[in-house]
């Protein structure tokens, strides 16, 4: 019981680090520079570049996958480009509404 234990733990390894880098892709191959919503148009070069620097974006993509990956497994989900606020706090925000609606559809 303990090796099919090991086994499927092992296994689930790679699976795990195969949806992570998925799902990194996916916010990399999707349109849209995330810098372009942070910024107004009179902005200097200098600046954007500051900003791309704080985000990480200048560095190579398996660099931003590690820093990522690292923020992630310490449940660090960021900041939303959208509202500026904790992804943490967005998702604990909603999260009592769908566990209501999960479990009453249940």
């Amino acid at each position: 019981m303990k090796k099919l234990l090991l086994r499927r733990l092992a296994s689930s390894i790679p699976l795990l680090i195969g949806i992570t880098f998925l799902s990194f892709a996916l916010m990399v191959l999707s349109p849209g520079d995330p810098t372009a919503m942070l910024v107004n148009p009179q902005i200097s070069m200098e600046d954007l570049s500051q900003i791309r620097s704080n985000l990480n974006l200048d560095k190579p993509l398996y660099a931003q996958y590690w820093i990522w990956l690292k923020a992630m497994l310490q449940g660090n989900l960021g900041y939303s480009f959208a509202t500026g606020q904790p992804v943490l706090e967005s998702i604990l925000e909603r999260l009592p509404a769908t566990l209501i609606l999960s479990i009453s559809s249940l």
